[in-house]
């Protein structure tokens, strides 16, 4: 599943109003997509930047599908092994790897 830009920025609103454990995956894959523009790069799924970013995207759709009752969120495992490859791609190109913010449970309902 791609996501170019807008899909990025939507990942980020929906997961930080519906599912916020989701939410620092979100803003992990917007800093990554800024941080290859910012090094000259194209966020394409051509792009070794982008192709490294895939596991992450794939596992937000599916947090989005979840979000919406249409199959189960990914684990924090599953979200965390994705980062692997754009920190491995980060290294490779001398690229700095964006920070992951801890998740922040959403408030209790009163």
């Amino acid at each position: 599943m791609w996501m170019d830009g807008q899909d990025i920025e939507r990942a980020a609103t929906v997961m930080g109003r519906y599912a916020p454990d989701a939410l620092p995956y979100a803003r992990f894959l917007r800093d990554w997509r800024d941080e290859v523009a910012r090094a000259g790069g194209r966020w394409d799924g051509a792009s070794p930047g982008a192709a490294s970013a895939r596991d992450l995207m794939i596992l937000l759709h599916r947090a989005g599908r979840a979000v919406r009752l249409r199959g189960t969120m990914p684990s924090d495992g599953e979200f965390r092994a994705s980062l692997d490859p754009i920190k491995a791609a980060a290294l490779r190109f001398g690229l700095t790897a964006p920070d992951i913010e801890e998740p922040v449970a959403a408030p209790p309902m009163r």
